[in-house]
């Protein structure tokens, strides 16, 4: 597998780590990771990463690629089955020159998402190489297909104890560590810094909740601060004269910490213009925190039922227009609706009828099981190890006895176990109770 495994706060390491140890754990297969921006922290998955230098990496990742093909043609190592990529569409176009390793007997998956539509032939085509296509989102899946491109949807997991809902003096207690007052409206926005998330709208949302309708309300804002390709957070909070009403954090807090975050908080607030899938929106379902969305894309899966039952809190667009990703169709959010969307949600507190919707969006979350993701992967795998399995037993037929048994060995020597975390601090894992008992 290739992939982006930056610890800070990747949404491909939390794919692509999950995935592997659905092949690992529960269907016997051994897996390699080449992972780009991978600092080589130690971990105790059964399974090997390889950090990927992000400066040039594609290179360095095909040299490598090159390598396990050769000690595989040797019997010098097990031989490469299939070669597995989870990252975005531009990137997955530049992997066909690849197939030329072994006359084509690496079979090539990619997973990737599909921000907006339509997917234009260009990258149709290019994507057409692929020998097997699974799409992030089902909105993402019909766009492939809409365009003629086969593809599989893989519903992306979430683990329900990692970000399970706190109790009731459980998030009170959070709240006042957070320094919240009790009558706080605390707005939560999990983003990168970056055009495609669109954070001055919801900068402009923020502002117009507290300054147009009153609301006394605090902004938690988790994004790369000092990103060069996003907006000056301070000159932007200043404009908008919210920046007292702002907390920012670096991204790349633990998981417990952000886990507090999305328990404390009273919405979660994002205003993309495009996603692929968007994560942290299911994760703010599933701690209990209703979501204000733009109602674009990969969102409206999260946003209703499939009976249309709304689970979330739609934001209308004041326009669309064509970007340069991939002539995709950019959705920009309206800041006052937003704003209306926020204050409905906080007349639903005061009036006790959000719990409805705060257990329609834990019901959807609860339903994302990895254990399902794991399944279409694994059978994605097998079917395109089996379109190839002539050729790669004619392969396999000329190699001499391997020289090593594999390239994985997750056991650990018993004096070294306790130097090993049992998960970097980023990976989501069970949040312990906080606060003591709870009624």
């Amino acid at each position: 597998m290739f992939s982006d495994l930056d610890l800070r706060g990747s949404g491909y390491m939390n794919i692509t780590i999950a995935l592997a140890n659905e092949l690992t754990r529960r269907h016997n297969k051994k897996v390699t990771i080449l992972g780009m921006g991978y600092d080589g922290s130690p971990h105790d998955w059964p399974f090997q990463i390889i950090p990927v230098q992000t400066s040039n990496a594609f290179m360095h990742a095909a040299s490598m690629l090159q390598n396990f093909y050769v000690l595989g043609e040797n019997g010098a190592n097990d031989p490469v089955d299939v070669f597995v990529v989870a990252l975005d569409i531009p990137h997955q176009m530049r992997l066909p020159a690849w197939q030329i390793l072994g006359n084509r007997t690496i079979p090539l998956l990619g997973i990737f998402p599909v921000e907006s539509g339509p997917l234009t032939p260009t990258w149709a085509n290019a994507l057409g190489f692929h020998d097997a296509r699974l799409v992030i989102s089902d909105y993402g899946t019909r766009m492939c297909n809409e365009a003629g491109l086969p593809a599989t949807h893989i519903p992306i997991g979430i683990d329900p104890d990692a970000w399970r809902m706190p109790g009731v003096k459980e998030r009170k207690a959070l709240r006042d560590t957070l320094g919240m007052e009790p009558d706080d409206f605390v707005i939560l926005t999990v983003a990168d810094n970056q055009e495609r998330k669109n954070l001055s709208a919801a900068a402009k949302a923020v502002s117009l909740l507290i300054h147009k309708h009153k609301v006394k309300a605090k902004w938690i804002l988790l994004t790369r601060i000092g990103s060069p390709v996003g907006w000056e957070l301070n000159d932007l909070l200043i404009s908008n004269d919210i920046m007292e009403h702002t907390i920012m954090f670096e991204r790349g807090v633990e998981h417990s910490r952000l886990w507090i975050l999305n328990a404390a908080a009273d919405v979660f607030l994002l205003l993309s213009k495009a996603e692929g899938l968007c994560m942290p929106a299911v994760e703010a379902m599933a701690t209990g925190t209703p979501i204000v969305t733009t109602d674009c894309t990969a969102f409206m899966e999260h946003l209703r039922a499939p009976d249309g039952t709304e689970r979330g809190f739609p934001v209308k667009s004041e326009y669309i227009h064509v970007d340069p990703w991939g002539n995709s169709m950019r959705h920009y959010a309206d800041p006052e609706h937003a704003a209306k969307q926020m204050k409905k949600v906080m007349k639903l507190y005061q009036n006790g009828r959000i719990q409805e919707q705060i257990n329609l969006g834990r019901a959807y979350a609860e339903s994302r099981r990895w254990s399902v993701a794991g399944d279409v992967f694994n059978d994605a795998v097998d079917k395109v190890i089996d379109l190839h399995r002539g050729r790669l037993m004619a392969q396999r037929s000329t190699l001499g006895p391997s020289m090593a048994a594999s390239l994985v060995d997750p056991a650990h020597e018993k004096d070294k176990a306790a130097e090993v975390p049992l998960l970097p601090p980023t990976v989501p894992q069970a949040v312990p109770k906080m606060g003591g008992e709870d009624e």
